[in-house]
């Protein structure tokens, strides 16, 4: 097996831990939200969401760069048997976040009134602006080791850690609603989580890292404090710019919208994270991936895996989101009711932005950070936030949370756009947006066919209507998929090598491979103009 085969293969496995710890997350967290949002009203859920637009703001400032840095030498040092080095770093990069967390969480609990008053224009909301001022501190240890996690490749750790942390939540926050708390139990239920898998993920990667012996040369250079922040703070500045426009949207909200749009939203964004449920793992693993190759030795390599990289997560996310787009108002319906009457629209315009993998938008920073080409990851996102603050500010003042979200697309579309145009310039990397295309000619028309024959069957019973819809377009999907080109046998059979290995994986995926082979030697069978 090639090395490229290999990496992609590690790659894939882990994206199969990642997807199925995501999914378990997200299914868990989808039972609290609804438990949450039913003992809440939408007025109160929208102070909710607002309580952690700060914790946001400060968090920003938490990571100088160092959990970037802790994945890109961890997974390299791990290859070369460095553990000296790799215990060192970690302890350093830990303990750094930590202390700045502290001091950062500190400033927000101090400053919690004039905060409240002045950021969120609210001044009621300063006792919960004080009671988030410590998940600052957690989330910024947890994200920490979550890159120690990745660096090491365990990303069987990060799935449990995720599931942990999903089940905790769930448990406490709908609990302390019901005792009486409200939006202040369900923010404690949150902070509790959060605690308790920040504390456990750091005892497992002590527990990983203790007895590995080290079979190469210490570099007390690249492992030290200096080391990490030499090559972690500009990608900090970069990830600080991307980040800016990020919380800006949730000022703008807290700004131009009522606590029961807010709350609407908070409702889209919950099944927004469906569709993540494809693009974090695909985003996770690919930059430790991209970390083991270096351009100028192994440029074709990388260029493969780029090219690849694109293909297979259009693939996967865009028709995901088509499928979403029209099961917006079953989705809503079914698990949350009646009450959130916006939140299906919301969530079809939330969608809109995954649109932006066909250019690269998962794969593109990942890349360039691999490389260490952090000043036009700067670059890149300083372009993108100035489009987003832009559009979001005036669209947002004229229309509300739609514009907010409209505004979202279309600075996403044009900063991907851009940002592919000059990783190709640079590095010569090219996509294929004819594919793109193509995934879009067999997306597009499966959700129309399957959003105007559900239309007619007009099942009552929600949950049924999601669930027969949802099997409507994946039948129309693998039909159409090879007779617009995007999916072919190549691309069945690079699936199977990398999976076959994988038993855990293989046997879910093989009889969808098998079904799409039969129909693609169907189509072929076909005499031309039948």
């Amino acid at each position: 097996m090639s090395e490229l085969d290999d990496v992609a293969r590690k790659s894939a496995r882990g994206s199969f831990y990642l997807f199925v710890g995501n999914f378990l997350s997200e299914l868990i967290n989808a039972v609290g939200a609804v438990l949450v949002a039913r003992l809440l009203t939408p007025q109160e859920y929208g102070v909710y969401g607002l309580s952690f637009v700060l914790p946001g703001i400060f968090l920003l400032f938490s990571n100088w760069g160092i959990a970037e840095a802790l994945t890109r030498f961890l997974a390299r040092y791990q290859a070369e048997g460095r553990w000296d080095d790799i215990r060192r770093m970690t302890r350093t990069g830990l303990l750094f976040n930590g202390s700045v967390a502290f001091i950062l969480s500190l400033v927000m609990y101090a400053s919690a009134d004039p905060l409240a008053a002045m950021a969120l224009a609210r001044p009621e909301l300063g006792d919960l602006v004080r009671l988030t001022s410590a998940l600052v501190i957690v989330h910024t240890v947890f994200t920490a080791a979550s890159s120690v996690f990745f660096g090491l490749e365990r990303m069987d750790l990060m799935a449990a850690m995720m599931v942990t942390q999903s089940i905790i939540k769930a448990s406490a926050s709908p609990l302390l609603v019901k005792y009486g708390y409200g939006v202040s139990g369900a923010i404690a239920g949150h902070m509790i989580s959060y605690t308790a898998v920040a504390l456990l993920s750091v005892l497992l990667i002590f527990n990983c890292l203790r007895g590995k012996r080290a079979v190469a040369r210490n570099d007390a250079g690249e492992s030290s404090l200096r080391g990490m922040l030499g090559f972690g703070f500009p990608l900090f500045l970069g990830n600080f710019v991307g980040g800016v426009g990020l919380r800006y949207q949730g000022l703008l909200q807290a700004w131009f919208a009522t606590d029961i749009a807010i709350g609407n939203l908070s409702i889209a964004t919950k099944f927004k994270s469906l569709v993540g449920m494809f693009t974090v793992p695909i985003a996770w693993t690919l930059y430790p991936a991209f970390s083991k190759f270096d351009y100028k030795k192994q440029r074709k390599e990388l260029e493969s895996m780029f090219k690849n990289s694109i293909r297979y997560a259009t693939i996967l996310v865009v028709p995901a989101m088509c499928l979403i787009i029209i099961m917006a108002e079953p989705l809503v319906v079914t698990l949350f009711g009646t009450g959130y009457v916006q939140a299906p629209f919301y969530l079809s315009l939330a969608l809109l932005e995954f649109l932006a993998v066909g250019l690269g938008s998962l794969s593109v920073i990942g890349f360039l950070n691999s490389q260490g080409d952090t000043r036009t990851t700067l670059h890149l996102n300083s372009v993108s936030v100035t489009l987003s603050v832009v559009l979001c500010t005036a669209l947002t003042w004229r229309w509300g949370i739609p514009g907010l979200l409209m505004g979202v697309f279309l600075s996403k579309m044009a900063g991907f756009g851009y940002s592919l145009h000059r990783v190709s310039a640079k590095y010569g990397m090219r996509i294929d947006l004819a594919h793109t295309g193509r995934v879009a000619l067999f997306s597009a028309p499966s959700a129309l066919l399957t959003f105007f024959l559900m239309d007619r069957v007009n099942i009552s019973n929600s949950f049924i209507h999601l669930a027969l819809g949802s099997v409507v377009f994946l039948l129309a999907c693998m039909l159409l998929a090879p007779l617009t080109g995007a999916v072919d046998a190549r691309d069945l059979q690079t699936i199977r090598r990398i999976l076959r290995r994988e038993t855990a994986l293989y046997p879910l995926v093989a009889p969808f491979l098998d079904l799409e082979e039969k129909i693609m030697r169907f189509v072929k069978s076909r005499p031309a103009g039948i």
